[in-house]
Protein backbone atom coordinates (compact mmCIF):
# COMPACT_ATOMS: atom_id res chain seq x y z
CA UNK A 1 0.00 0.00 0.00
CA UNK A 2 0.68 3.46 0.47
CA UNK A 3 5.11 4.31 1.06
CA UNK A 4 4.60 8.11 0.45
CA UNK A 5 2.16 10.67 1.81
CA UNK A 6 2.15 14.10 0.51
CA UNK A 7 0.07 16.54 2.09
CA UNK A 8 -1.17 20.21 1.11
CA UNK A 9 -2.99 22.93 3.14
CA UNK A 10 -5.82 25.34 1.72
CA UNK A 11 -7.63 27.85 3.27
CA UNK A 12 -10.81 29.42 1.39
CA UNK A 13 -11.78 32.00 4.03
CA UNK A 14 -12.73 30.45 7.28
CA UNK A 15 -12.30 26.89 6.11
CA UNK A 16 -8.84 25.15 6.10
CA UNK A 17 -8.49 22.16 3.85
CA UNK A 18 -5.90 19.33 4.03
CA UNK A 19 -5.42 16.90 1.10
CA UNK A 20 -3.57 14.04 1.76
CA UNK A 21 -2.13 12.40 -1.21
CA UNK A 22 -0.56 8.59 -1.36
CA UNK A 23 1.39 6.70 -3.60
CA UNK A 24 1.33 3.08 -3.96
CA UNK A 25 -2.30 3.08 -4.19
CA UNK A 26 -4.08 -0.09 -6.01
CA UNK A 27 -7.85 1.67 -8.01
CA UNK A 28 -9.71 3.90 -5.50
CA UNK A 29 -9.77 4.56 -1.59
CA UNK A 30 -12.13 3.49 0.27
CA UNK A 31 -13.29 3.26 4.23
CA UNK A 32 -13.93 0.54 5.18
CA UNK A 33 -16.94 1.68 6.76
CA UNK A 34 -19.18 5.17 6.45
CA UNK A 35 -16.66 7.76 7.29
CA UNK A 36 -13.56 7.84 6.98
CA UNK A 37 -11.52 7.87 10.28
CA UNK A 38 -8.20 7.92 12.12
CA UNK A 39 -6.47 11.26 11.39
CA UNK A 40 -5.01 13.56 14.45
CA UNK A 41 -3.12 16.79 14.41
CA UNK A 42 -0.69 17.94 17.28
CA UNK A 43 1.26 21.06 17.20
CA UNK A 44 4.80 19.28 16.58
CA UNK A 45 6.32 16.27 15.87
CA UNK A 46 7.21 16.26 19.90
CA UNK A 47 3.92 16.75 21.14
CA UNK A 48 1.35 13.92 22.47
CA UNK A 49 -1.58 15.91 22.46
CA UNK A 50 -4.22 16.27 19.75
CA UNK A 51 -4.63 19.95 19.36
CA UNK A 52 -8.28 20.86 19.80
CA UNK A 53 -9.42 21.24 15.83
CA UNK A 54 -12.71 19.49 14.41
CA UNK A 55 -12.64 17.75 11.18
CA UNK A 56 -16.05 18.70 9.54
CA UNK A 57 -15.67 16.53 6.82
CA UNK A 58 -13.76 13.26 5.48
CA UNK A 59 -13.99 12.35 2.11
CA UNK A 60 -12.32 10.94 -0.91
CA UNK A 61 -11.27 13.18 -3.71
CA UNK A 62 -13.68 12.78 -6.67
CA UNK A 63 -10.80 13.13 -9.39
CA UNK A 64 -7.76 11.28 -7.73
CA UNK A 65 -8.26 8.45 -6.24
CA UNK A 66 -5.22 8.13 -4.22
CA UNK A 67 -6.36 11.78 -2.20
CA UNK A 68 -8.49 12.31 0.83
CA UNK A 69 -10.08 15.38 1.52
CA UNK A 70 -9.53 16.94 5.32
CA UNK A 71 -12.10 19.77 5.61
CA UNK A 72 -12.02 21.32 9.49
CA UNK A 73 -14.56 23.56 11.46
CA UNK A 74 -11.80 25.28 13.17
CA UNK A 75 -9.07 26.99 11.63
CA UNK A 76 -5.84 25.96 11.38
CA UNK A 77 -2.55 27.68 11.63
CA UNK A 78 0.20 25.50 10.23
CA UNK A 79 3.16 24.30 11.45
CA UNK A 80 1.47 21.41 12.48
CA UNK A 81 1.68 17.61 12.15
CA UNK A 82 -0.61 15.42 10.91
CA UNK A 83 -0.63 11.94 11.75
CA UNK A 84 -2.65 8.50 10.92
CA UNK A 85 -3.61 5.63 13.24
CA UNK A 86 -2.26 6.54 16.38
CA UNK A 87 -2.96 5.32 19.48
CA UNK A 88 -5.35 8.60 19.89
CA UNK A 89 -6.90 7.69 16.97
CA UNK A 90 -6.35 4.09 16.51
CA UNK A 91 -9.71 3.42 14.45
CA UNK A 92 -8.04 4.19 10.96
CA UNK A 93 -10.32 2.08 8.66
CA UNK A 94 -8.86 3.44 5.02
CA UNK A 95 -7.95 0.88 2.52
CA UNK A 96 -7.23 0.60 -1.12
CA UNK A 97 -9.28 -1.46 -3.49
CA UNK A 98 -7.19 -4.51 -3.24
CA UNK A 99 -8.64 -4.30 1.13
CA UNK A 100 -4.84 -3.04 1.65
CA UNK A 101 -4.71 -0.87 4.55
CA UNK A 102 -3.59 2.44 4.73
CA UNK A 103 -0.49 2.46 7.28
CA UNK A 104 -0.16 4.48 10.65
CA UNK A 105 2.02 7.44 9.63
CA UNK A 106 3.29 10.45 11.49
CA UNK A 107 4.22 12.78 11.99
CA UNK A 108 4.04 14.28 8.51
CA UNK A 109 4.80 18.87 8.56
CA UNK A 110 1.91 20.62 7.03
CA UNK A 111 3.29 24.01 6.04
CA UNK A 112 1.28 27.11 5.05
CA UNK A 113 0.48 27.28 1.40
CA UNK A 114 2.77 30.45 -0.06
Amino acid sequence: MARRVSVTFDKKDSTSCLRVRLRGVTGRLKASSATPAGFELRKDAKSSMALPVSLQQVGFDPQDPAAILLKFKDPLTPPVCLYYGTDHEAQGNIMDEKDMSLPAFGPIKVRSSR
